[in-house]
């Protein structure tokens, strides 16, 4: 055994404390997000959720699918994620 490893006893220490853990401006430009609402800043996402959902609705058709549960699955599933979408694009809480 090396003398560099002797005594290692393969536990990390602590941070001293949060600011050194997170980096220069880790925390700190984090909480300055917090007053914003969840999608105001970012809404690309939820459009992209709606056309996803779209997708999902249209290929349905598309594929021709000869299962009527994959139908009625995928058409179900298309028509959540785009209500779901523009609910969290409005900021509306359930």
């Amino acid at each position: 055994m090396s003398a560099e490893h002797a005594g290692h006893t393969g536990r990390t220490k602590p941070a001293k404390d949060a600011a050194s853990a997170a980096g220069a401006g880790g925390m700190a430009a984090h909480d300055g997000m917090a007053g914003m609402s969840h999608g105001q800043s970012t809404p690309w996402p939820h459009f992209a959720n709606m056309v996803l959902g779209l997708w999902l609705i249209t290929g349905v058709f598309a594929l021709d699918y000869r299962s009527s549960a994959l139908v009625a699955s995928d058409v179900a599933s298309g028509a959540l994620v785009i209500v779901f979408s523009v609910l969290s694009l409005s900021g509306r809480r359930l």
